[in-house]
Order: structure tokens, then sequence, then C-alpha cells
């Protein structure tokens, strides 16, 4: 949260409308060098289902997202 004294909500609604993230939380663009170049990567499977994965930057191969359990982790 880049603005003080920003709420949680208030971040997540930036980041939307900056089209950095879309509003179920997947990444959509890279918050630090604005690519939208992405790769899952660290995939875990349960029962030849994927339970958890991690999404990367191509250009600056910095974390965007964590997928886990059917939700998107900030």
């Amino acid at each position: 949260m880049d603005e003080p004294n920003e709420s949680f909500e208030d971040y997540i609604l930036r980041m939307v409308e900056q089209g950095y993230i879309a509003t179920d939380g997947q990444p959509l663009k890279c918050s630090f060098c604005d690519s939208s170049e992405m790769e899952n990567r660290n995939e875990y499977y349960e029962e030849s289902c994927i339970i958890e994965f991690q999404v990367f930057c191509k250009s600056c191969d910095k974390q965007v997202g964590l997928w886990a359990y059917g939700n998107w982790e900030l």
C-alpha cells in the first residue's frame, strides 16, 4: 500500500482500477515493472488436482501472486 492511511479495501480497488489485478485477485500485470508477461511456477498437486501455484513476472522475475486452494493471495 503506497498511499498513507490507505485501507486494504482501498488498496485493492486502486490495484483493480490501475489494471494490476482482476476483481478476483488474479494478477494481470506486474506492480514492479508493469509487464503483463506472467508465468506459473511451483505448482503443487494433490490427488491429480492443482492446489497451489505462484505467479511470477517474466520480465523482472518477482512474484506477483499466489493461488492456493481456490483463492488468490496478495
